[in-house]
C-alpha cells in the first residue's frame, strides 16, 4: 500500500470515475449529469490532495464554498453528494496506508459540514486566503520551458518598489534576473559556505558537493535579489526627510529588512495572483560573489538580504525537486490565536 497523496497522485481519474459508478448503481434517480458530477469530485479530489500535502484545509473549505451561490446550494439532494463522499474516503482509506486517514476524515468532515450549513466566508476573500496560502510555500520545482514576459516583470517590479518605506526613501535596489545563464550563476551560491555546510547533514553536504542546488528555489524563471542601500542613510535626501544624526548601521538595517520584506511580499502575492509561485531563500554564500556580478547595480553583495525565485511550477507539489523524486518537506503552520481586542 501507498500514501494517500501518492494514491491521489496515480489514480485521481479511477477514484472519480469509481464514484460516479457508485453513485449510479445506489441513486439511478439522482441525475444524468454524469460529466459534471466526475468534474465535481475531481475539484474536491484536488483539494484533499493539497490540503493533505500543505497540511492545511483552505482548497478544501475553498471548494465547499463553491457549491453555495449566494445562500443558495448548487446541488440537488445533497444527502447524496454526502453519502458519494463518504463513499470516496472510505474506498481511498482501503487502499492506502494509515498515516493520512485522520487527516482525509477531517477534510471530508470540513467539506460536509460547508456543504450542510452554508456558505463559511465571501468567495473573493476565500480566493486571496488561497493566494496567500500558496505563497507562505517554498516553491522548488520550476517549468523552465515558460517565459515571463517583460510586461510582467515591469508589473511586478512596480509592486516591490511601491511598497511603504520610512519617509519614502529609496532604501533597497531590486534586480530582477530573467536569464538562465545569470540565473544558474547566482542560484550556485544559494548555499552554505564550504566551512559551514557540515551544519545541513551528511546527505545535504554530499549532494552539494555533486553539484547538486542546496536551495532549488533560487533556479525559477526569474530570480529578484534584494540589496539593501546602506548608502542612503547618509544622503542629503534622509537628512531633508528624517533631520537627525545619520542611523547607525544595525538600527538601518533592522528597519531595511523589514521594509525589503513588504516588498518582496508584494512581488510574491503578485506573482501567485498571476498563477506562478515562489520561494524565498536567506542562505547565501556571499563571500564568493564576483565583482563583475554586480559591478553595474551600485550595490555591495554583503548587503544582499535575500533571494526570492519567482515563476511557474513544473510540479503539483511545491516539495519535489524538479528531477521529480528528491523533495525537501516543509512544516506546517505553527498554531496562532486570532486576538481581537
Amino acid at each position: 500500500m501507498t500514501s494517500i497523496t501518492e494514491y491521489l497522485t496515480h489514480n485521481h481519474e479511477h477514484i472519480s470515475h469509481k464514484a460516479v459508478e457508485w453513485m449510479k448503481e445506489k441513486y439511478p434517480f439522482r441525475t444524468t449529469a454524469y460529466e459534471k458530477c466526475t468534474r465535481d469530485i475531481s475539484y474536491i479530489l484536488k483539494a484533499y490532495y493539497q490540503d493533505l500535502i500543505n497540511n492545511s484545509s483552505s482548497k478544501t473549505v475553498y471548494t465547499a464554498n463553491k457549491f453555495w451561490k449566494g445562500n443558495v446550494r448548487q446541488v440537488e439532494n445533497h444527502e447524496v453528494e454526502i453519502a458519494v463522499h463518504n463513499y470516496i474516503v472510505d474506498f481511498i482509506k482501503s487502499e492506502t496506508t494509515q498515516d493520512q486517514h485522520k487527516s482525509l476524515e477531517d477534510l471530508k468532515n470540513t467539506f460536509v459540514s460547508i456543504l450542510e450549513t452554508g456558505s463559511t466566508i465571501n468567495a473573493e476573500n476565500m480566493e486571496y486566503l488561497d493566494v496567500i496560502h500558496n505563497f507562505q510555500h517554498c516553491q522548488r520545482n520550476w517549468d523552465h520551458s515558460k517565459v515571463v514576459d517583460d510586461k510582467t516583470i515591469d508589473f511586478l517590479l512596480e509592486a516591490g518598489y511601491n511598497v511603504p518605506t520610512k519617509q519614502n526613501l529609496n532604501s533597497f535596489t531590486i534586480v530582477c534576473l530573467k536569464t538562465r545563464e545569470k540565473i544558474k550563476e547566482w542560484s550556485a551560491i544559494a548555499r552554505n559556505s564550504d566551512d559551514t555546510l557540515h551544519w545541513t547533514g551528511n546527505d545535504i553536504k554530499k549532494e552539494v558537493e555533486a553539484g547538486v542546488l542546496q536551495n532549488p528555489q533560487t533556479d525559477a524563471n526569474l530570480l529578484f535579489l534584494f540589496f539593501i542601500n546602506d548608502h542612503e542613510r547618509y544622503s542629503q535626501l534622509r537628512k531633508e526627510r528624517e533631520k537627525g544624526d545619520d542611523p547607525n548601521s544595525k538600527s538601518w538595517f533592522r528597519d531595511k529588512m523589514l521594509e525589503v520584506g513588504l516588498s518582496a511580499s508584494a512581488i510574491g502575492i503578485a506573482a501567485n495572483q498571476l498563477g506562478m509561485r515562489t520561494g524565498f531563500c536567506g542562505c547565501i554564500w556571499k563571500d564568493v560573489i564576483p565583482e563583475e556580478w554586480t559591478k553595474d547595480w551600485n550595490v555591495n553583495p554583503e548587503d544582499l538580504a535575500v533571494m526570492f525565485g519567482v515563476g511557474y511550477p513544473l510540479h503539483d507539489d511545491h516539495r519535489l525537486h524538479n528531477e521529480g523524486k528528491s523533495r525537501k518537506d516543509s512544516y506546517p503552520k505553527a498554531p496562532y490565536k486570532k486576538i481581537i481586542a
